[in-house]
């Protein structure tokens, strides 16, 4: 099955850098981008938010291998002058939605890590976890991290018997 570091080297060779140059383009030692490819850690939720944000990499492609490598944005803005101020508007549309993409996957990674976070004080086993983090990604009216440690506790207020959010 291929990881997240197998990724990672797939998408420096489509994009013909070194992880030397990665790691300079992200803000983290040559070392740590090693590490990820390696598989030896996983990637932070920060330098995958990042990523997206540098490289335009697709969340779902970067965390679980599937659709495509890249935003359909940015090959549309990079390959394709617009020709019309409609295509401008256009753009700047696309480029809006991007950055709202950007942000909501930024708060989606810092509720993934506080669920995390409550995961290990509460001392859950690895089941009991990944059962949390499914209830907290289903629960679609979170906004915030603050809803999302509400949830959270409410879940854990049930006991780990019952940790399928329903």
């Amino acid at each position: 099955m291929e990881k997240i570091g197998d990724r990672l080297l797939n998408l420096l060779k489509t994009l013909g850098i070194t992880r030397n140059k990665m790691a300079r383009e992200m803000g983290v030692s040559p070392q740590t981008v090693s590490n990820y490819c390696e598989n030896i850690y996983e990637p932070k939720a920060k330098f995958l938010e990042k990523l997206g944000g540098i490289y335009n990499v697709r969340r779902e492609w970067i965390m679980a291998g599937t659709g495509v490598m890249f935003s359909d944005c940015r090959e549309q803005s990079a390959f394709v002058a617009p020709e019309t101020d409609s295509e401008y508007g256009c753009l700047a549309l696309q480029r809006e939605l991007l950055e709202v993409r950007r942000e909501l996957l930024g708060q989606q990674l810092r509720i993934m890590s506080a669920v995390r976070m409550a995961c290990r004080v509460a001392g859950l086993s690895a089941n009991q976890a990944c059962a949390l983090q499914t209830a907290v990604m289903s629960y679609e009216d979170w906004q915030t991290v603050e809803q999302a440690r509400e949830q959270v506790a409410g879940l854990l207020a049930k006991g780990p018997e019952d940790m399928s959010g329903d």
